[in-house]
């Protein structure tokens, strides 16, 4: 009796599907993007962020490239308006390919489909989290070369510009902002 309630029990336990685990391989770009950042993106958001940039892995594999030209790239993840999904900055350093101000960023936001998008108004500069915000998100100012910069505002879907920053309200103390990477330590803090 034993011998056959065995047999019926390997029987039904051979036709359950069991459940499998797609884990995506991090990609050599995605690895060296994100190897020091703290997050919860899954490795398929990562490949997905590092393939959106365009640039390749260098032969040493140890830095990007556009072309013949050197890019550091820094991710900082954050939660903006605190709703549990991460937004991340890309920061792209490369005196070469950002001008005078040497480097540019690009904002990507997960929506409520779970895809990340990259908000089209932002970048050009350096991205100053100011403490005023709307919807729950922070104003974003543009910083670079020049006595004032461009602020843009969160309307609900993405960030549009609404006024300029003088410098003068920034040196005085008047306007205070946080830099992107003590926004990314704040938010990395509460990871557990």
């Amino acid at each position: 009796m034993k011998k056959y309630f065995a047999i019926a029990i390997f029987m039904m336990l051979s036709f359950i599907p069991f459940a499998q685990t797609n884990i995506a391989t991090l990609s050599e770009g995605g690895a060296l993007l994100f190897k020091n950042t703290k997050s919860k993106l899954t490795n398929d958001q990562k490949n997905w962020l590092f393939k959106q940039l365009n640039f390749t892995v260098s032969k040493d594999k140890k830095k990007f490239m556009s072309d013949e030209y050197e890019v550091t790239l820094e991710p900082y993840v954050t939660d903006l308006n605190k709703d549990g999904n991460e937004e991340v900055f890309i920061v792209m350093k490369s005196g070469a390919l950002f001008g005078n101000t040497g480097e540019d960023f690009i904002l990507y936001i997960k929506k409520m489909n779970g895809n990340f998008e990259r908000d089209p108004e932002l970048g050009g500069g350096i991205a100053m989290i100011l403490n005023s915000k709307n919807s729950g998100y922070p104003d974003i100012a543009i910083g670079g070369p020049g006595f004032d910069f461009p602020i843009c505002r969160w309307n609900g879907k993405q960030y549009k510009y609404l006024k300029k920053l003088k410098d003068a309200d920034l040196q005085s103390g008047k306007i205070t902002y946080m830099d992107l990477s003590e926004c990314s330590k704040l938010y990395a803090a509460t990871l557990k």
